[in-house]
């Protein structure tokens, strides 16, 4: 209840001070439930086994965009000129890191999927290339590129996260070698345990698998 209530009370005085409307308690605390994953505040308080005090213990903290614009829309009487879902994400993010409740990473994103895609795997593009290393030795083409992705599958199953995603690694043939082949089909998966909230967990474990395509394959 600390962190929740610390999170509203800020969130108040925040809008207070930057818009100079009033924000309802209720309408704070609403919005700050939603940020840590849950549809409404009383779904947050019947949290028993991964209770948002144990935010302390979390590396990562991916904050529920999705989830706070769906609850700003369902809110009556919100002061006209509220922030939208990413803005109010960010400024709670901002205010956990600087009072020192969460000392990790911020993934703050419209989406998790989206941020696993377009920063996170991006950023251990070298653990990838690693993982497929043998299957881009057998071909004679050179890749320099990162892969081509494709839509990510997130999979919430209660204990943790995972988002699957496929994608393709293409390469530039080397015409004074034998073709034996391009195109590298790479799946990567990200599981995240959870710790605290629904948008908390601990450091993400990658697992990465690869073959090469068109007719060729190899372990990767």
């Amino acid at each position: 209840m600390t962190i929740s209530k610390d999170c509203a009370d800020f969130l108040r005085q925040f809008h207070s001070t930057t818009f100079g409307q009033k924000l309802k308690a209720t309408h704070a605390r609403e919005i700050v439930a939603a940020y840590f994953g849950y549809k409404s505040h009383a779904a947050q308080l019947a949290e028993t086994l991964f209770p948002i005090s144990e935010l302390g213990a979390a590396s990562i903290l991916v904050p529920d965009v999705s989830c706070i614009a769906w609850r700003l829309q369902r809110l009556n009487g919100l002061p006209s000129n509220i922030p939208e879902a990413y803005q109010l994400a960010r400024v709670l993010s901002d205010f956990l890191v600087r009072a020192g409740t969460f000392a990790g990473k911020v993934w703050l994103y419209d989406s998790l999927g989206s941020y696993v895609v377009e920063e996170y795997l991006r950023d251990n593009h070298g653990v990838i290339e690693d993982e497929v290393s043998g299957a881009m030795a057998s071909t004679n083409a050179i890749f320099d590129e990162y892969p081509e992705y494709d839509e990510p599958r997130v999979s919430d199953n209660g204990d943790n996260v995972q988002i699957l995603v496929a994608g393709t690694m293409y390469g530039s043939s080397d015409q004074d070698r034998p073709y034996s082949g391009h195109e590298i089909g790479v799946s990567a998966t990200v599981t995240l345990d959870r710790v605290a909230g629904r948008t908390s967990f601990m450091e993400p474990e990658l697992d990465v698998g690869g073959a090469l395509k068109d007719g060729y394959y190899a372990e990767a």
